[in-house]
Order: C-alpha cells, then sequence, then structure tokens
C-alpha cells in the first residue's frame, strides 16, 4: 500500500490498546480489511486483534500465523459472548449481518459493519436506534470508492439522470463514501 505524504499513518496516543475482533474472514478481509490492519499494526497502532470468527476453519487456520495471538471461533456469537471487545468488525454477508451487529451492539461495542449491511431501511434504522440506545458507535464501511474503478465511473457519469442508470447511482455511491449510523 503506497501513500502519498499526506496520507502517512501516525499512530494515535491513548491510554489503553484498543481489543478488536473481526467476524467474517473471507475475500473483502482477505484483499481489504487484513492487509490494512497489518499496516496499522507493522506502523505501532495501538490495538491487538484478539479475536477472530468464521466458519470456515480454512480461513481461520490462514490467518494463524499473522495474527498468532488471535483466539478463533466458528461462530459470531461464540466470539462476542466468550471475548472482552472494545470494537469488531463485522464482515458478512448481508442476511446474516443485522442479527450479529444487534448482538454487537447490546454488548455496548463499536461496530464497523461492511456494506451492505440489510435488505431494507427499517432494519438499519433498527441497528442506528441500538447504536444510540447503548451508546456505541456503528460505522459502515463502503470501501471500493477508493477503487480505479469507481474514479472512473464517477468520471464518466456526472448526470444522474444518464441512460445507464446503474452505472449513475454505482458513481453516486463511491462518491459519497461511507455512511455513518450514529
Amino acid at each position: 500500500m503506497n501513500l502519498t505524504a499526506s496520507q502517512q499513518l501516525v499512530p494515535i496516543r491513548t491510554e489503553r490498546r484498543l481489543r478488536l475482533g473481526v467476524v467474517g474472514l473471507g475475500h473483502i478481509f482477505r484483499h481489504s480489511h487484513e492487509p490494512a490492519l497489518r499496516l496499522l499494526r507493522d506502523k505501532g497502532w495501538p490495538f491487538d486483534l484478539v479475536a477472530l470468527a468464521d466458519r470456515g476453519d480454512d480461513c481461520l487456520q490462514r490467518y494463524a500465523a499473522e495474527w498468532p495471538t488471535a483466539r478463533h471461533y466458528t461462530s459470531a456469537d461464540e466470539l462476542l459472548e466468550k471475548e472482552t471487545l472494545d470494537a469488531v468488525m463485522l464482515l458478512l454477508p448481508t442476511p446474516h449481518m443485522p442479527a450479529v451487529a444487534r448482538l454487537a451492539l447490546q454488548r455496548c461495542l463499536c461496530v464497523f459493519l461492511e456494506k451492505p449491511v440489510a435488505h431494507d431501511l427499517g432494519t438499519l434504522q433498527e441497528l442506528r436506534e441500538l447504536a444510540e440506545r447503548y451508546g456505541c458507535r456503528a460505522l459502515v464501511g463502503y470501501n471500493r470508492r477508493h477503487q480505479p474503478l469507481a474514479a472512473r465511473l464517477k468520471a464518466l457519469t456526472v448526470d444522474p439522470t444518464a441512460h445507464n442508470r446503474h452505472r449513475s447511482l454505482f458513481a453516486q455511491s463511491c462518491a459519497q463514501g461511507s455512511a455513518i449510523l450514529s
């Protein structure tokens, strides 16, 4: 990952290290989040990846060497039940995301949710209300807005009434970036 001078990562100062868990170790973790976490760790950011959860044991074993102190779980419920965390990254398929997000928010964890979070606006509103009720943060990530394809689509599609609405909607969502639930 090559960063410009203005993008250099400077560790934050904190009294204690953030205890982080990750649920879902598939493609998006392998190609986006795990390299970013490795970079932050190597730059001295104060966090510990203490727990990983995935239904597939092969995914868990893949990261055993890179994150040797992280405990492994084959269930999100078990990870959330047994670990003392400050935050959790949920990188799950959309049908599974709301239930796990509810559990995490009810435990007063800060939650990073990979998009798409839910199939309907009502579920998103419910998660927002849970975050507010328990005083925690929920952040929806849309990391593909940084991909070269997103920039090209944005440049091609200025007018949202263009004939190819799919490109327009995709470009608009890329331009808007991440949405914060709370």
